[in-house]
């Protein structure tokens, strides 16, 4: 799958918006090295990519059209209108099922229902329920109200439908458990400065890459309300990496020590209760 992190720095409304992904992405036709997984989809709002490209495809068009539209996003309204993409997504796919089985629409499919025995009528309705949104994404952008804008926003949306709005820091993608990690490890904020926040996305994404799904290319955007958005160059990612290497994650002699000592052990060093 992947990973995409999103995180604020500065606080405050002047705070930015880093995001940070790998490029590695998989269809039904395999995988490739590079896609784009940070796209927008309105005015100074992005949309971050995790899971099945078809998904992403279907449904960042519907998120981008909604999102244009609105000329004014904040956290009273942000929600309800991704709520509402969703529910167009959900549709889609319901139609797609039952078109496939009874070349029916979902709504003629239920409308249908004295035309099909109850068991039947019922096992496919619960097959629709339980369709899966076979991505995760994250929603960023600044709040604006009457043209004023209220500082950064991070919304996740999960494969079980659900939408949130996070604080700090959120991930997606196969990979977000350790750069979920690797964030509450440096006990990461909003308020941190920009700087640091850059490093740790970096040093978060980084220390994903220990899932195979995961991608060792790596994308890095900086986005504000008030300025131009800016991307890490091969300069700014050898600087980063020089500074993984200093302060990142790594095995250290202990760990090393550890590991040759358990590979040469046999297996009945350990006594287990309940074994012969």
């Amino acid at each position: 799958m992947t990973v995409c992190i999103a995180l604020v720095a500065g606080g405050g409304r002047h705070g930015k918006i880093v995001t940070c992904y790998d490029t590695l992405a998989s269809s039904s036709l395999g995988t490739k090295s590079i896609m784009l997984k940070d796209r927008a989809v309105g005015f100074d709002w992005r949309c971050l990519t995790a899971g099945n490209e078809e998904e992403i495809n279907a449904f960042v068009p519907l998120l981008s059209a909604s999102m244009m539209q609105a000329k004014e996003l904040d956290e009273v309204t942000a929600v309800p209108l991704i709520q509402d993409v969703l529910k167009k997504r959900k549709t889609q796919l319901a139609d797609e099922l039952t078109l496939s089985k009874w070349g029916l629409s979902f709504q003629e499919f239920r409308q249908s229902r004295a035309q099909f025995p109850d068991q039947i009528y019922q096992q496919h309705f619960d097959e629709v329920q339980r369709l899966p949104l076979r991505a995760e994404f994250i929603v960023t952008g600044f709040q604006k109200t009457k043209g004023v804008s209220y500082g950064p926003m991070m919304i996740v949306v999960r494969s079980d439908w659900s939408v949130s709005i996070q604080e700090d820091f959120c991930a997606i993608g196969e990979g977000s458990y350790l750069a979920t990690a690797s964030l509450m490890r440096r006990h990461y904020s909003d308020v941190k400065a920009i700087n640091f926040g850059i490093y740790c996305a970096y040093e978060a994404k980084k220390y994903a890459e220990s899932v195979p799904s995961v991608g060792t290319t790596t994308g890095l955007a900086i986005y504000s309300s008030d300025g131009p958005d800016k991307t890490i160059n091969s300069g700014g990612f050898a600087e980063l990496d020089k500074l993984f290497s200093a302060y990142g994650p790594r095995d250290v002699e202990a760990d090393l020590n550890l590991k040759a000592k358990m590979n040469v052990w046999s297996g009945d060093k350990f006594k287990i209760e309940g074994e012969n």
